[in-house]
């Protein structure tokens, strides 16, 4: 449930983190999870090559609690420039970008031509995460503060998990500033 007013949640945080941690979330078998990839419009990309997600679904609305299976191409130029048996922590990063990207769109009607601004980013990894195995986001989205009943700021926590087990953790925080403020913005400078 999104709030309506700044610094108002709905969503009970501690109760989504303890659903991850516990293992009733953070399971790949427990939800229907989708082998495709999304849209790259949700995760404004260009090339579906560097699309890296599922489309997330909703686990518990309520408490802002999203999973995405995480589609990572072995050969990607990039991510893969050297021989790696597990997923490289930048690929990581850019997952759980996209999936606070695709949740909002998906969840809490963030437009299209909005610009999202990441304020504040950080990981910590507790073990290596093997290429070979499903690995999956559950994401906990909070602080929303909507203006019009679009998402123009959030905070989220996300974990990496494989077999009910966490093997990171990425908070972040963004805002969704609007094309038309953009625009006023960035003629405000030379």
């Amino acid at each position: 449930m999104a709030a309506n007013n700044k610094n108002e949640s709905a969503i009970d945080i501690q109760a989504a983190h303890r659903a991850v941690i516990k293992g009733s979330a953070c399971d790949p078998e427990a939800a229907e999870l989708s082998g495709a990839k999304i849209d790259k419009k949700f995760v404004h990309k260009t090339l579906t090559d560097n699309v890296l997600i599922s489309e997330p679904i909703a686990l518990d609305r309520a408490r802002g609690l999203y999973r995405a299976r995480i589609i990572a191409d072995l050969s990607h130029p990039f991510f893969f420039d050297h021989p790696l048996g597990h997923l490289p922590g930048i690929l990581l990063l850019e997952a759980v970008r996209q999936f606070g990207t695709a949740v909002s769109h998906l969840f809490y009607n963030a437009p299209f031509d909005s610009q999202f601004i990441l304020h504040e980013i950080g990981a910590k990894f507790t073990a290596q995460v093997p290429a070979d195995r499903i690995t999956v986001i559950d994401g906990v989205e909070s602080d929303l503060v909507m203006k019009k009943g679009v998402l123009r700021s959030l905070t989220g926590t996300a974990y990496v998990c494989q077999s009910d087990r966490v093997l990171g953790v990425v908070t972040s925080a963004w805002s969704v500033i609007p094309a038309r403020v953009m625009n006023k913005l960035s003629h405000q400078f030379p």
